[in-house]
């Protein structure tokens, strides 16, 4: 499983997820309430853990370094000369 959820958004999600598992575990909410704090709160430390959101994955998001190096740019090809050729043999300027 790829990982889309980076070092920030997790250290972000397992606070959050803390926070509303105490909420779910003690506030005087309703039932319902509770539960639903709970249950956001149980999401977000899994997805933290993991470090994958399926959300994240529907809407084409990633805040990881390693999701966003997984297959959204062409891979590279150097070559001794001041070009970076890609693959499909597309060159462009290396900025050297």
């Amino acid at each position: 499983m790829e990982k889309n959820v980076g070092i920030i958004d997790s250290n972000v999600r397992t606070i959050l997820g803390i926070i509303f598992i105490g909420i779910g575990l003690f506030s005087q909410l309703g039932t319902g309430l509770k539960i639903g704090a709970f249950a956001v709160g149980a999401i977000a430390l899994v997805t933290s853990f993991v470090r994958f959101c399926p959300l994240w994955k529907v809407l084409g998001i990633s805040t990881s370094e390693e999701g966003k190096a997984e297959g959204t740019e062409k891979p590279v090809e150097r070559t001794a000369g001041q070009e970076e050729k890609t693959k499909e043999g597309e060159g462009k300027p290396s900025g050297h």
